[in-house]
């Protein structure tokens, strides 16, 4: 079995002497294993110390020989770890004991030396393996970080669970596994029943493939306590379960901030189930000049700050659920788990063609390699007299039927951004560059170290303006003709006389559809053709970087067109003396648009006999926008451009998304849909799409439920559609901030 390991790679070898490399062994009780090495530039004094040698290779070599020889304890040999050499920067050590875990680190300097990885196995307890009435094998697993033993083989059955849905367009599928345990007076289980979620996690396989991996409910433990054998029984959920009750934050439960893909949202979100498995994409719907076999997730980007409320004047952050149905819902995709793994698919797709070849990443978002697979969930079932396995069972078979929809709407809010500068507070990684500004002259510069924030320039004297006058200018953004713009500056600066004034000097510019414009302080609006006429002076305080913040709002906008501020020399009529002025932090703010405009609805209307049944209307948090100022702007590749039109793949089209989004969900609810429901002997996957013998058309699973000794699934399967509509209306209208529910026309 795998043991617990650490993985070192020195990356400098320009180690501090006495710094040192440890490992502790849990549980508790086994120091005599840890290992604890000093690392020095001299000749080892003692067992437990590491020469650094001439290059990496070397100290690395050193530190082998020493690990090999001897760990922290009692200075005899050690077999307490295997060591190998896997690259001339990098050891790998394992430890030789089953069922234990590592900590490791390096402290005293050797963290900024060093990249130190923990590979913990997962400590399994209570372990069930049983063949089913047709001899296929199952196998239950149940993990406890706590538990450091040889595990326990128990006696039970699991019976394996998808949430019930409505619709074959439902965005968010949670699957979940009921297990039964034997319980006696020796072995009560009581140690399973705990107040924490996600403490206790669970893996189920069938015939040697994972089919489950998720965590056990302390809220569904059930015990049928009749004598001195009695049953145990407890729900496990995958975790998306949880996600409504978890915030859309970094692991370590910090904000997440910035422009990402959606494919870095999907993975940052699903991570918080705590299940870390492969990811599988499959969407084939694109936005207008991306080719249509890319890999759609990777390539739209959205300002996570949409995923931030203000309820009442209180920020709330968005819970994880409702970051990945807004996500996939405007693609009509689906997320649920497939043979252990997440899966990401269009229903619409699989209804002509039942083989999808999905994108293949690992938890963090990373693609794999191959970076394809390609699934086929075709399946067809019947009756065990014309020869079908899997078949009918029990007698229970039945049809009903639900009406199609005659119309539907979407409604998408825009959301001003608070801030249209995302690196407000100037940050520099390199200590040269700025996101979302340019530096456009390095006259006179002042740099902050690396990973630094602000920028400065030496001030100026005498007439303005002076040479080289423009400095450091803001990216543009894009905004609308009446939009009300503000911005706010923080600037200090160093040298500056008490008795004497100086200030930060701005350029305030809009190049429009016809014209380009610059904001006149002296007049109070905008003027066409200097650009040396001053946009606004912010004061600079004389004591020695104290940030002084001013704010300044300009008349609406005359035109559309792209808007920047730029810093400019700093000046001082009556300075004689050397100073420099610090631009610290810049904001740029629409305070409103004359237009009154909250966002876009689109109805969708059978105009041929439609139905009377309406869908509710969705509320949407992202869309195609062609600016910059709202937080619900998809973006392309680039993480600049928003989206404006997309199209499916083997169709000639260019749509906003939400149009084909309200499209996908009127296709797919085309006709009167037939349910079939009943039990099937036999095993099939969840993500099958099914053939009913004697029937026209597809079937999704909307119900499943399969017991796993008995080999009988329950499940219901709900009609199919994605014909094209040739009497589909498509109204997009404007919203003032009042949305209804759509009515039929015909």
């Amino acid at each position: 079995m795998a043991k617990s390991s650490v993985t070192l790679q020195i990356t400098d070898n320009t180690i501090v002497n006495g710094s040192r490399f440890k490992v502790e062994v849990l549980p508790t009780g086994n120091i005599g294993k840890w290992l604890s090495i000093f690392f020095y530039n001299s000749l080892p004094a003692s067992y437990n110390e590491c020469q650094v040698g001439s290059d990496i290779e070397e100290t690395i070599d050193n530190l082998k020989i020493v690990i090999d020889s001897y760990y922290i304890g009692n200075g005899q040999p050690s077999t307490s770890y295997s060591v190998t050499k896997t690259a001339t920067d990098t050891l790998f050590i394992e430890i030789i004991y089953d069922y234990f875990k590592l900590e490791s680190f390096g402290d005293d300097g050797l963290e900024n030396n060093s990249i130190i990885t923990v590979n913990n196995v997962d400590n399994l307890k209570y372990e069930i393996d049983y063949l089913d009435i047709v001899n296929i094998s199952h196998r239950f697993e149940l993990y406890d970080d706590n538990y450091y033993e040889a595990p326990i083989e128990i006696n039970g059955t699991v019976i394996l669970d998808y949430g019930e849905v409505n619709e074959n367009l439902e965005a968010v599928r949670g699957q979940g596994l009921r297990v039964s345990l034997d319980a006696d007076v020796d072995l009560t289980f009581e140690e399973l029943f705990t107040e924490n979620e996600k403490t206790f996690k669970t893996i189920y396989y069938r015939n040697s493939v994972i089919l489950f991996q998720g965590w056990l409910n302390p809220e569904g433990f059930y015990e049928d306590y009749v004598s001195d054998k009695w049953v145990v029984s407890f729900d496990c959920i995958d975790g998306l379960g949880y996600l409504k009750d978890l915030a859309f934050v970094n692991d370590n439960g910090t904000n997440i901030t910035g422009v990402k893909t959606q494919l870095e949202i999907l993975s940052l979100a699903l991570r918080r189930t705590g299940i870390l498995v492969d990811i599988n994409v499959n969407i084939d719907v694109f936005y207008t000049g991306l080719s249509n076999n890319s890999p759609i997730l990777e390539k739209v980007n959205i300002n996570t700050r949409r995923y931030i409320k203000n309820d009442k004047g209180t920020n709330t952050i968005m819970d994880c659920e409702e970051v990945i149905r807004d996500v996939l819902e405007p693609y009509g995709a689906v997320l649920t788990s497939y043979n252990g793994q997440w899966v990401i698919y269009k229903p619409n797709q699989l209804v002509a063609i039942q083989t999808a070849t999905f994108f293949r990443y690992d938890y963090l978002g990373v693609a794999l390699s191959p970076t394809t697979v390609v699934f086929d969930f075709d399946f067809t079932i019947g009756s065990q007299l014309d020869g079908f396995n899997p078949h009918y069972c029990n007698g229970n078979q039945s049809f009903t039927n639900k009406p199609s929809i005659g119309a539907s709407r979407i409604s998408y809010k825009y959301g001003l951004l608070a801030s249209l500068i995302e690196n407000e507070d100037l940050f520099t990684a390199d200590g040269l560059t700025y996101d979302d500004f340019t530096v456009l002259n390095t006259v006179d510069v002042i740099y902050p170290p690396a990973g630094g924030n602000g920028i400065g320039y030496l001030g100026a004297f005498g007439s303005y303006p002076p040479s080289n006058n423009f400095k450091f200018k803001s990216n543009d953004i894009t905004f609308s003709l009446g939009a009300v713009v503000s911005v706010t500056v923080g600037v200090s600066g160093f040298g500056v006389d008490f008795t004497k004034n100086a200030s930060g000097f701005f350029q305030v510019k809009l190049v429009g559809t016809s014209n380009t414009y610059y904001f006149s302080s002296v007049s109070g609006t905008w003027t066409t053709g200097n650009q040396n006429v001053l946009g606004f002076q912010a004061p600079v305080s004389p004591t020695d970087g104290l940030v002084v913040t001013s704010s300044f709002a300009f008349p609406v906008l005359p035109e559309e067109g792209d808007f920047s501020i730029t810093f400019k020399t700093p000046f001082s009529s009556n300075m004689t003396s050397s100073y420099s002025v610090w631009l610290n932090n810049v904001s740029i703010s629409i305070e409103s648009e004359s237009t009154g405009i909250e966002g876009e609805i689109f109805t969708f209307q059978r105009e041929t006999n439609p139905s009377a049944r309406i869908d509710k209307t969705k509320q949407v948090l992202t869309g195609d926008s062609n600016l910059d100022i709202y937080e619900g702007t998809l973006y392309k590749a680039d993480g600049i451009t928003p989206t404006s039109t997309w199209y499916r793949k083997g169709i000639t089209e260019a749509e906003p998304i939400l149009s084909i989004m309200g499209a996908e969900t009127m296709r797919m609810n085309a006709n009167t849909m037939r349910i079939f429901s009943g039990d099937i002997f036999g095993y099939f996957n969840y993500l099958s799409v099914v053939t009913i013998d004697g029937r026209v058309g597809k079937f999704g699973v909307t119900k499943y439920s399969y017991d796993t000794y008995n080999n009988i699934i329950s499940a219901t399967f709900k009609q199919m559609f994605a014909d094209e509509l040739t009497d589909l209306d498509i109204q997009k209208t404007l919203d003032y901030g009042t949305v209804v529910e759509p009515t039929i026309k015909g």
